[in-house]
């Protein structure tokens, strides 16, 4: 079975139980936190993923990292994933979660490249843009990028919109070179 299979038969599991105990939105906000911090720790995948260390310390390592920052819910699933032998796939699971959440509540993620800071009309503009072409409400994230020269690149799960000058100016190139 894909790591892809696996990782979403243990993300709706966990999705399952928090609905069935009315604990959704907390387990929720306690993936995030898992999922940030893998995300930010190559180290600690790198130990969650060393066959040298047993499952018992793999357990430990997590309750000690994360107890004080998650519900008990998310503690026993992280244990049950380390028990079933899938930590390997821990920060997968977590992203599978998060993303059958933003589908459920109709969240699509642009990522705007661009040359300046954009001020709260712009981003506005640009998030009403994009939320009337993916028919879902944006969560918004701009990243200074002087490469483009001007104007801006923008990215929806695989889709990118390139109106940057950067772009631009390689079509022109192309045009010269191909006449």
């Amino acid at each position: 079975m894909s790591s892809y299979n696996v990782s979403s038969r243990y993300a709706r599991a966990l999705i399952e139980l928090a609905e069935e105990k009315n604990i959704y939105d907390k387990v929720i906000e306690d993936v995030q936190t898992v999922y940030s911090t893998l995300k930010g720790s190559r180290e600690l995948r790198v130990v969650l993923s060393s066959p040298i260390i047993s499952e018992e310390k793999k357990k430990e390592i997590l309750s000690a990292i994360f107890d004080k920052y998650i519900g008990e819910d998310v503690g026993r699933f992280l244990a049950f994933v380390v028990d079933k032998g899938r930590v390997e796939l821990l920060t997968e699971i977590t992203r599978r979660i998060l993303e059958i959440n933003d589908e459920r509540q109709n969240i699509a993620d642009v990522t705007l490249k661009s040359v300046i800071e954009l001020d709260s009309v712009q981003v506005e503009k640009i998030k009403k843009a994009f939320e009337e072409y993916t028919g879902k409400k944006i969560r918004f994230k701009n990243i200074l990028d002087e490469s483009i020269i001007g104007g801006y690149v923008a990215q929806v799960k695989d889709k990118v919109f390139d109106a940057s000058v950067k772009r631009q100016l390689e079509r022109l190139k192309e045009t010269l070179i191909a006449n």
